[in-house]
C-alpha cells in the first residue's frame, strides 16, 4: 500500500444514519466487484477525501466499509454516467 496509512478520523464524517441505512454501505470487495474498481483506486479516493470508510472485521479478517452513494459518485466522475449504469445493472442481475 503506497502513501501514509489510512486513519479512521480522516475527512468529514457522515451522520450515523447514512452508515446504518439498509444498502447504504458495503465492503471494498463488493465495490471492486460491482463497479470494476481496483483497490488502488479506492485507497486513492480515500486519501483524496472523496470516499469515507470505516474499518470492520469479520472472522478476524479486516475490510473497509464504504458509502454506496460516494462510490457511485466516484465511478460517475471517473467513467461517466453510462458506464456506472451499465456496469451496476450487469452486476445486479438475478
Amino acid at each position: 500500500m503506497d502513501g501514509p496509512p489510512l486513519s479512521f478520523n480522516e475527512g468529514i464524517t457522515m451522520p450515523e444514519s447514512n452508515w446504518n441505512a439498509k444498502g447504504a454501505a458495503f465492503s471494498d470487495k463488493s465495490a471492486r466487484e460491482e463497479y470494476n474498481l481496483t483497490q488502488e483506486e479506492i485507497l486513492a479516493a480515500i486519501r483524496e477525501g472523496k470516499l469515507q470508510y470505516r474499518e470492520n472485521h469479520i472472522h478476524g479478517n479486516p475490510y473497509l466499509r464504504l458509502l454506496r452513494a460516494e462510490v457511485e459518485a466516484l465511478v460517475k466522475e471517473k467513467h461517466g454516467v453510462i458506464y456506472s449504469m451499465t456496469n451496476r445493472s450487469r452486476s445486479s442481475a438475478p
